[in-house]
């Protein structure tokens, strides 16, 4: 009798146990976890094994509060010691993770041996991961993957889903595409989700060995989404985006079925698609307050994006302090890569603290991990640190790696390096093939650069119909920034490119818009083109208006005109004053001017050590003029000691970034000190004429032709054709004695008209000397119909000799 009441009184206890199990997991899945752990706490009471396992669970994970974590601990034991299945492997697992001594670490390893040779997969499967990454025992990568292919064998999908992983990425091991979709292909057959989402990337993409097949990456994703495999929907939308390049209706739906369901990333998206107006009206208050929330539920990319916009200024006012602390924020919330971003800002000092010590640990930091941004940034962080004029062969290095890595702006900055031979030896082939690769993904950036190389010719030969054809293209693709760059071609550029009109029309409508730069251009085209009487009162305006608008090169003009009293009121003081402020903040050209001010005694007496001190100062603050001069002191023993040694280093350095009038220099110290420089001197002399009027700088041609006269007798014809070059090009000096010859027969035929008229418009462009000789030559005609020829012709040559002044 008494054993029947006993039995009865199990089957009782049993029955109502039961039924606690039930309602605590029942509460588990209703996230009721205080109610759970209340029938667990019961339960465990009574001897469950189960119930401490559960309670333990509650604890590791959190639930009960993250400073009890470690409570944990108590209830795996207890349920270890009242024998229940899982318990081994779970205080194993918890004891990996939460370790406070070798002993718990070994006692770890003991556990997940023990539950594994209890026949539990999980501790078999992180016994594998152990020896492969080597840190607790010792590592043994083959016995790893020999344990994962067994389980793989045995049909287990996580198993097969980590050799997915392992040969997909490398890790510890040759990558190998096609072994890794093998693998995640038994992973998704065996219903592994996961494993269909990196099997479908890798489909997306094309992979070595695996080609690409966007169908069956499609399947699969909306195989996965009919399932309610969430992340897949998501990225089901994605693929759709990608293929289509828009956000289609059906893109959109499948983003907002992933986004109603809670997915993070999902809700991202729809905030970006709010935000650039794409697939949905563009609603940039909806976008910010979908970021917003996302951020109070302390996700920092969506953070980030807050922080960004307002760093760009586009959707809010621009507000660099209130970018910086969203930056901050997304950081604390655990995303690493708004500190890069912070980074950008302390580099510049936008609304922070200039702090480029701190920028530049951060862009390495980031930089060491793979990131070519960073790489960029940290090599403009060595450049800042470096001397004046001298580029770091590290910051070289890393630009070049964020290069190689596609970063567009490294690949801009690296073809200027290459170019000019900063950090490493010039290589104006290399510089050109990577603007060019540039210029196949439409990017104008390069296409403006190669305009510029041509125009400018300092690394080949110039270009201009080239140049042309760059800038042409930039403006096709939109680039406003190219229309002002043909009108400066149009203005000064070769023959072939030269149109005065079209010049005038473009300054002219950017003018009349505001524009303060395209105002000074039209003013300098109008005085250069104008000859005499060039600086009209319009011209004067125009040169006022942008000076005013704070244009530095029209406040720079407009200056130079107050200190001569060229159309305005002379004002050599006011003009100072110009010149000192517009120094004080690094603008070499009016440092330059100061120079030129001391030199010549505008400013109380000569003083050639200040003078030279301000053509140093401005050369440091990039204005190249100011090197000519340094070297015309050494050349001439103004304020230093006569060094033509130095004076000829600094002109054929200039020389050889094809800038003339160095290169005329070098020819002329060759010519007039003779043996002096050079045993060689006549080569060296005619070479450098040559160079300096293939590069424009028509007084070369001048001083060529007189140089050959010396040596070869007056009037030589081969003196009289560079005489005539230089004469259509509009070099006054070369008109005069051209003329001259013309008129008396000397070396050429006789044509007394062509030769006056060739005099007189010496004269006209206000040529030494050259009145004198046409009021001489004048009173050798006694036909009044020779004079009147000569003054038709005269017009007519003036009239094509457009800038004469800037090429002289």
């Amino acid at each position: 009798m008494r054993r029947q009441q006993i039995l009865i009184w199990l089957i009782c206890l049993s029955l109502f146990s039961c039924a606690d199990i039930r309602t605590a997991r029942d509460h588990i899945q209703q996230l009721e976890y205080q109610k759970a752990y209340r029938h667990w706490s019961i339960l465990a009471q009574k001897g469950f094994g189960e119930a401490e396992y559960e309670l333990a669970k509650l604890y590791a994970t959190g639930r009960m509060g993250k400073d009890k974590i470690r409570h944990a601990l108590h209830h795996y034991r207890r349920a270890l010691e009242l024998g229940y299945a899982n318990a081994a492997y779970g205080l194993g697992r918890f004891l990996l993770r939460y370790a406070t001594s070798d002993a718990e670490k070994q006692e770890a390893v003991a556990l997940l041996h023990q539950a594994a040779d209890e026949g539990n997969v999980g501790a078999f499967m992180a016994l594998a991961e152990l020896k492969l990454d080597g840190t607790w025992i010792q590592q043994d990568i083959s016995g790893a993957l020999a344990m994962f292919h067994q389980l793989d064998e045995l049909g287990n999908p996580t198993a097969s889903y980590k050799l997915g992983v392992l040969y997909e990425n490398g890790l510890l091991i040759d990558a190998n595409q096609v072994t890794a979709v093998y693998f995640y292909r038994r992973a998704f057959e065996r219903e592994h989700l996961s494993a269909g989402i990196r099997l479908a990337k890798i489909l997306e993409e094309g992979r070595e060995g695996v080609p690409q097949n966007l169908d069956e990456a499609e399947s699969i994703l909306r195989k996965l989404t009919l399932q309610g495999y969430i992340p897949a929907t998501y990225q089901l939308a994605a693929l759709l985006e990608r293929k289509a390049g828009k956000a289609s209706p059906e893109v959109v739906k499948f983003y907002q079925l992933a986004a109603n369901s809670g997915y993070t990333l999902a809700k991202l998206r729809i905030g970006d698609l709010y935000l650039e107006g794409e697939g949905m009206p563009a609603d940039p208050d909806k976008a910010i307050a979908i970021f917003s929330e996302l951020s109070e539920e302390q996700y920092g990319p969506a953070t980030v994006r807050l922080g960004d916009i307002y760093r760009d200024g586009e959707h809010r006012p621009l507000d660099y302090t209130q970018a910086y602390e969203y930056y901050q924020l997304a950081w604390r919330q655990g995303f690493e890569r708004a500190e890069l971003r912070m980074a950008k800002l302390l580099a510049w000092g936008r609304g922070v603290t200039r702090d480029t010590a701190s920028a530049k640990q951060i862009f390495l930091k980031f930089a060491g991990l793979g990131d070519p941004s960073a790489a960029y940034g940290y090599a403009q962080m060595l450049e800042i640190e470096a001397p004046q004029g001298k580029y770091p062969r590290d910051a070289f290095k890393w630009m070049e790696k964020s290069a190689k890595a596609d970063y567009i702006p490294a690949q801009l900055r690296l073809s200027e390096l290459l170019l000019g031979g900063q950090g490493t030896q010039p290589d104006v082939r290399r510089a050109l093939e990577i603007l060019e690769k540039l210029i196949e993904t439409e990017l104008s950036d390069a296409s403006m650069r190669l305009g510029d190389v041509y125009r400018d010719g300092f690394f080949v030969p110039a270009d201009h119909p080239k140049a042309l054809g760059f800038y042409e293209q930039s403006l096709a693709w939109g680039d406003e920034r190219a229309k002002l760059k043909l009108a400066d071609l149009y203005a000064t550029g070769q023959d072939e490119v030269k149109n005065f009109e079209k010049a005038k029309t473009i300054f002219q409508e950017y003018s009349d818009q505001g524009n303060v730069e395209a105002t000074y251009k039209l003013a300098r085209l109008l005085e250069q083109r104008g000859g005499d009487g060039a600086i009209t009162p319009q011209v004067v305006e125009w040169y006022r208006i942008s000076s005013d608008g704070g244009y530095p090169p029209a406040r720079v003009r407009f200056a130079d005109l107050m200190l001569d009293g060229i159309g305005v009121e002379q004002d050599i003081a006011g003009a100072i004053r110009v010149y000192r402020e517009l120094s004080g903040r690094g603008m070499g050209a009016a440092t330059f001017r100061l120079g030129k001010l001391e030199e010549y005694a505008v400013i109380g007496k000569e003083d050639y050590n200040q003078a030279l001190k301000y053509y140093n100062q401005a050369y440091s603050e990039g204005y190249d003029l100011a090197q000519m001069q340094i070297a015309k002191f050494y050349f001439e023993g103004k304020g230093v000691e006569k060094n033509y040694q130095k004076a000829q280093k600094i002109y054929t350095r200039l020389a050889k970034n094809r800038y003339g009038k160095a290169a005329f220099m070098l020819g002329k110290m060759h010519h007039e000190l003779r043996e002096e420089l050079s045993t060689d001197w006549l080569t060296l002399a005619a070479t450098w004429y040559e160079k300096a009027a293939v590069l424009g700088y028509m007084e070369a041609k001048y001083r060529l032709a007189m140089l050959l006269d010396e040596q070869l007798g007056e009037h030589s014809p081969q003196s009289t054709a560079l005489l005539y070059e230089a004469a259509q090009a509009g070099h006054g000096k070369s008109m005069l004695e051209f003329g001259l010859r013309r008129f008396t027969g000397a070396g050429i035929a006789v044509e007394k008209a062509e030769g006056l008229a060739y005099v007189l418009t010496a004269a006209r462009i206000q040529t030494r000397k050259a009145l004198t000789q046409t009021l001489a030559l004048m009173e050798q005609v006694d036909d009044i119909d020779q004079i009147e020829k000569a003054i038709k012709q005269s017009n007519e040559l003036k009239s094509v000799l457009f800038f004469s002044s800037a090429k002289n």
